[in-house]
């Protein structure tokens, strides 16, 4: 009988314990729209109001921030961000969570833009490349020949040789500089 007994506590004891870390655990706790506390470690939704959410990331363990006073210079220039702040008070944490992901947006985007700004830089560099390689081989003297659309192979001759010298002169100082 008393082992019963202690064995019972003991699971409850446990029980307990469970509960009671798995709701420290929680970051955020808020009261849903039926009046039910919701613990969870994702933000609560925008739709929440500021009132209703009761633990999140900057109230663990003490009390929820102050709004911090802009300074005469701030306030006294008439810009609205001063008197905005002060309005609104702190932001909440789905407020946070949309400019958090607006930044990171915004800082893909540049590193899109750059990677794509790069890749046309490296091709321009390799055109340069082929352009400078093409004129030194047409400067160099030796023969060069092609083939036609027939199929053919036919030698380059001198004229045309110096007419595509000129044209990819041309080129590289239109392109290359």
């Amino acid at each position: 009988m008393m082992k019963k007994q202690s064995l019972k506590v003991g699971v409850a004891f446990v029980l307990v314990a469970c509960a009671s870390f798995a709701m420290a655990q929680s970051r955020f706790i808020w009261t849903d729209e039926n009046g039910r506390k919701v613990y969870s470690d994702n933000p609560p939704p925008v739709s929440v109001p500021r009132a209703k959410i009761l633990k999140g990331i900057d109230q663990i363990g003490k009390a929820p921030p102050t709004p911090i006073a802009p300074s005469p210079s701030v306030a006294s220039s008439g810009t609205k961000s001063g008197t905005d702040a002060k309005e609104k008070g702190p932001l909440t944490l789905a407020e946070r969570d949309a400019e958090s992901k607006k930044a990171n947006k915004s800082a893909t985007e540049k590193a899109k833009e750059s990677a794509e700004k790069s890749e046309v830089e490296r091709v321009r560099q390799e055109r340069c490349g082929q352009l400078r390689t093409y004129l030194a081989s047409l400067e160099s003297g030796n023969r060069i020949s092609r083939t036609n659309a027939s199929g053919e192979r036919e030698v380059v001759d001198d004229e045309t040789r110096k007419k595509e010298a000129e044209q990819t002169k041309a080129s590289i100082s239109k392109e290359c500089a």
